[in-house]
């Protein structure tokens, strides 16, 4: 789950700190179960709102990344909780909304409709349209309740580079905004995300999502308007690989999974921009998905995901089209692709 602030409260008590810090390492592991018993384990020793909004924020995210039956009904129904609940610090709140947002962005109209048919979220939903692509407008009116909520990085990277660059790229727009107001709309976020210093509102895979999000804007803002200025581009996608080195190894899977997601675009930015002088770097970036490539390795076992649903996506699909090209240039990330039931 997205944001949560992993700075210590003075006014815990040492047993309730450790079992907090605890319960956060199982859930890093993906381990949603056992994460989500031992998060609730110790949610009425909450010794103040602003923890008690946090736990249920991981007790939410434990029932989302799980997944079963009634989970993600679950799930939200707790995130609508923190957001509604005026006692817990706005910062708090706003954390919960980036949440929502990314859980939406992943599901139906049907999801949406079902779960949240209640002020503020029912006023999100346009009266036409069908499917996935009626969803993801509200995505962004959720990041931007977010943001008035208590400003933060997150969501002013994830508007520019997770809702404003796909449009970009697919050349897809939503009512009347045009390319060029979609540039100028996130370099404004960019510009104003960049001079925030709250880093310590986020847990480490959330702020790998932010970098994540900002090389994605950075790049299509320079590709859109014809920059020349590739050492800048190159400079923000390397900054994710160097924010997630320290998670590469360990037990901090949801951290890992954003790094590997940072290595394909950044040696997919390689390959379009440089070419062939470049494949000795693409190679390097590719190299630990030989460890992906085992099915007995659960650190991998989101990265696995992620990529095997590419199989059903249209063959006009950005990510799918350019993960066959890289395919070609790598051996390690074409032997991952038909670990995961590619037939290359």
């Amino acid at each position: 789950m997205l944001g949560l602030d992993i700075k210590k409260q003075e006014n815990m008590t040492i047993p309730f700190q450790k079992q907090y810090e605890e319960a956060k390492v199982v859930y890093r592991t993906a381990d949603y179960t056992n994460s989500m018993n031992a998060f609730n384990k110790i949610l009425d020793d909450a010794p103040d709102k602003v923890t008690e909004g946090k736990l249920k924020i991981f007790i939410a995210g434990s029932y989302l990344g799980r997944n079963e039956e009634d989970d993600a009904t679950r799930g939200t129904r707790i995130l609508k909780e923190v957001i509604n609940d005026f006692k817990i610090p706005p910062y708090v709140r706003a954390l919960a909304l980036n949440n929502v947002a990314r859980t939406v962005r992943g599901r139906d109209e049907l999801f949406y409709k079902t779960n949240f048919s209640e002020p503020p979220f029912d006023n999100f939903m346009a009266d036409s349209g069908k499917g996935r692509f009626n969803v993801f407008p509200i995505y962004l009116k959720i990041l931007e309740l977010s943001d008035e909520t208590y400003p933060n990085s997150y969501a002013r990277y994830a508007i520019a580079g997770d809702y404003y660059a796909p449009l970009l790229t697919n050349n897809v727009f939503v009512g009347m905004t045009t390319p060029e107001q979609a540039v100028m709309i996130m370099d404004d976020y960019v510009k104003k995300a960049d001079v925030m210093d709250d880093g310590s509102m986020y847990a480490p895979n959330v702020s790998l999502w932010r970098y994540f999000y900002r090389a994605l804007a950075i790049n299509t803002i320079s590709r859109t308007l014809k920059k020349n200025n590739l050492d800048e581009r190159e400079k923000a996608f390397k900054l994710i690989l160097e924010k997630g080195a320290p998670y590469e190894n360990g037990n901090d899977y949801l951290s890992r999974f954003i790094v590997m997601e940072g290595r394909f675009f950044y040696a997919n930015f390689l390959s379009i921009n440089f070419g062939q002088e470049r494949h000795p770097d693409i190679i390097n970036i590719f190299k630990p998905f030989t460890e992906a490539s085992s099915t007995s390795e659960p650190a991998y076992k989101a990265v696995r995901v992620r990529f095997a649903k590419l199989q059903d996506a249209s063959d006009k699909d950005f990510v799918k089209t350019r993960a066959l090209v890289l395919a070609q240039i790598s051996i390690e990330f074409r032997g991952f692709l038909m670990s995961v039931g590619f037939r290359l």
